[in-house]
């Protein structure tokens, strides 16, 4: 039977990667030996790996002290749809014309669209976990098999699969989905380890 996955890390520290294979966003597996470290802090020239630079800088990995986003329930006739934002990586996955609407208020119109089909295949692209859906009364909020870590070459890293998330500021307990959420790289978000989209400021 295979290990569970897993991510290690401290507030001071890079990721430790166990038993948990790296591919770049086009699919290229990345060799790698079975405990690897990734860097979280943005200053490694070995980029996606850690060089240690962190220690250099006085990388310190902690979110700011600001309220936890709450989870909002957008209700529809067939699918309703789960947002926390806090967790968003605004990566710009979430678009479909009448359903995701980002200039109005409310933002998500689960009616939108009556290919329910196609709303859940848009919600499934978000690679942070802040959207998930509820179908015939079940809250939806995994749906990734294979255990895989995506790297990307200018944003976050992308977690696939029940791939166990240790840290020492209880981070797991943040996640709405535990089989696909997305890492800070850049060492600039908010809201670490999560990405908050702020490699593109």
């Amino acid at each position: 039977m295979k290990k569970q996955g897993e991510i290690v890390f401290t507030k001071y520290g890079p990721y430790t990667i166990v038993d948990v294979p790296l591919y770049t966003e086009d699919g290229t597996f990345i060799e790698t030996p079975r405990v690897y470290s990734l860097c979280r802090c943005g200053a490694s020239n070995s980029k996606p790996f850690c060089d240690g630079t962190h220690g250099k800088i006085n990388f310190v990995g902690e979110r700011e002290k600001n309220k936890l986003g709450k989870t909002k329930i957008y209700a529809g006739e067939n699918i309703s749809i789960y947002d926390n934002r806090y967790i968003c990586c605004h990566d710009g996955s979430c678009s479909l014309e009448n359903v995701f609407l980002p200039n109005d208020t409310p933002w998500i119109n689960p009616d939108g669209n009556p290919d329910i089909e196609k709303i859940i295949e848009i919600i499934k692209l978000c690679p942070s976990g802040a959207l998930t859906y509820e179908i015939n009364k079940e809250h939806i909020t995994a749906w990734f098999d294979e255990e895989k870590i995506i790297f990307t070459k200018e944003g976050p890293l992308h977690i696939q699969g029940p791939i166990e998330i240790k840290d020492d500021q209880s981070s797991d307990e943040i996640l709405i989905s535990k089989d696909h959420y997305s890492l800070c790289t850049c060492g600039k978000s908010k809201k670490k380890p999560f990405c908050d989209g702020s490699h593109d400021d």
